[in-house]
């Protein structure tokens, strides 16, 4: 379930939210800049100078405002995410960060490669706004593109309420964040799980399916925790 979408070409852009219009005058994009302000129902928050990589350090700000009162869910959709990695399992020299949501609704702080995730923000008890910020503090290559939606109950993207990630697909892959280490803009990242992580990966039960079936395409590790004082490891290879 690696979703993917196509670059939007920022560097000539000025102002903070600029709306990009294809040759027969119809609105393809908004694009969602740093320190800029919106409340459009679909844009793309990017890095500086995107679709080029930023290497000056950022303290990058986008504010959304919530489109309407029926608005209850975003859609965040990371086309293009590479922040450096964490250290130790921890973001400490670069952080996406969400704030401004529903008080119970947490959504883990992101860093690493991040490309073709995907994360719901539950925004119905909110007034909004909602917050999304980027800090970096090093001059080395950061590149993001991450597609915002505001979502309805009746929209057909809408999750189930408590989960962080919804796959629609009768089949697909379920990777976590900080999973790849293939990188657009040429710099070496090491994969690793992040801490402190504790969310629902939801998968939409397909017409005439009774079951699902899960199976590795790599090497894992699972550690079991269930098991009173005795932690249990399952290697599946």
């Amino acid at each position: 379930m690696i979703y993917s979408g196509k670059h939007l070409n920022s560097s000539s852009l000025l102002m903070h939210m600029c709306t990009v219009k294809m040759l027969n005058g119809n609105i393809f994009a908004a694009l969602f800049l740093c320190d800029g302000k919106s409340s459009e129902l679909v844009g793309w928050f990017t890095n500086p100078g995107f679709p080029s990589p930023s290497s000056e350090g950022l303290s990058c700000i986008f504010t959304l405002n919530k489109a309407s009162n029926d608005i209850k869910q975003l859609r965040l959709d990371f086309v293009t995410f590479e922040l450096l990695g964490p250290t130790g399992g921890t973001c400490k020299q670069d952080q996406f960060v969400v704030s401004g949501q529903n008080t119970n609704n947490v959504i883990p702080i992101l860093c690493g490669i991040n490309t073709g995730q995907h994360a719901y923000v539950e925004v119905g008890d909110s007034d909004g706004p909602i917050y999304f910020s980027v800090q970096t503090y090093s001059s080395e290559n950061r590149l993001f593109s991450i597609k915002i939606s505001q979502l309805t109950w009746a929209d057909e993207l809408a999750a189930p309420t408590g989960c962080l990630q919804y796959y629609t697909e009768s089949q697909g892959f379920l990777e976590s964040f900080n999973y790849r280490d293939r990188s657009e803009i040429g710099i070496a990242r090491i994969p690793s799980y992040l801490n402190n992580l504790n969310y629902a990966m939801c998968i939409r039960r397909a017409q005439e399916t009774c079951s699902v079936t899960y199976s590795n395409s790599d090497y894992m590790q699972i550690v079991n925790y269930d098991l009173g004082n005795h932690k249990q490891l399952y290697n599946l290879k």
